[in-house]
């Protein structure tokens, strides 16, 4: 007896009689290092797509530390002598925690004494009438000065936020 030939692609339902059709490939799964190549490349761009992320945010925020509300800044006394002191009454809002780097100049039209890098590492938060005393070197010739101040901020890394503000003008008297 002749059997029927079968089709090796189909195979009989056994409840049905419906033929179901086979899966002419079998699923290959990928070997272990091509499952490390697979997780390292999706580490990879999730970084990448965190930098970016951060970077952007970096971009936008940071770009206001400082607000002096009362400059030219007053001066007291108008009046002085080499090795006297100034007092300089301030009001600023300051937007940021981070420090700032001051730098003080005694400027007149003849001459810019640099006085030495300070700190200035105050909260965050608005201030009225801060004092802060500035001494009047040795060497400083008589004239009408002034008080120039550049503050830097670096905020993140992408942002350096210089303030420069300056006093009302006094004299140094001999």
């Amino acid at each position: 007896m002749n059997k029927p030939q079968t089709d090796q692609t189909s195979v009989k339902h056994p409840s049905k009689g419906q033929q179901q059709q086979t899966d002419p490939m079998p699923v290959k799964h990928p070997s272990k290092g091509q499952q490390l190549l697979n997780n390292l490349a999706l580490i990879t761009l999730g970084l990448a797509f965190a930098a970016i992320g951060l970077i952007i945010y970096w971009a936008s925020t940071g770009t206001r530390a400082l607000e002096v509300s009362n400059a030219p800044v007053p001066v007291q006394p108008a009046f002085v002598k080499s090795l006297d002191q100034v007092t300089v009454s301030v009001d600023f809002c300051k937007y940021t925690n981070a420090s700032g780097r001051v730098i003080r100049k005694l400027v007149s039209a003849k001459t810019a004494l640099l006085a030495p890098p300070a700190v200035e590492s105050l909260p965050e938060g608005c201030y009225n009438n801060l004092e802060v005393k500035v001494p009047i070197p040795d060497q400083t010739p008589p004239g009408t000065y002034k008080l120039v101040y550049r503050v830097t901020y670096q905020t993140n890394p992408l942002h350096e936020i210089v303030v420069e503000f300056e006093s009302q003008t006094f004299e140094v008297k001999p």
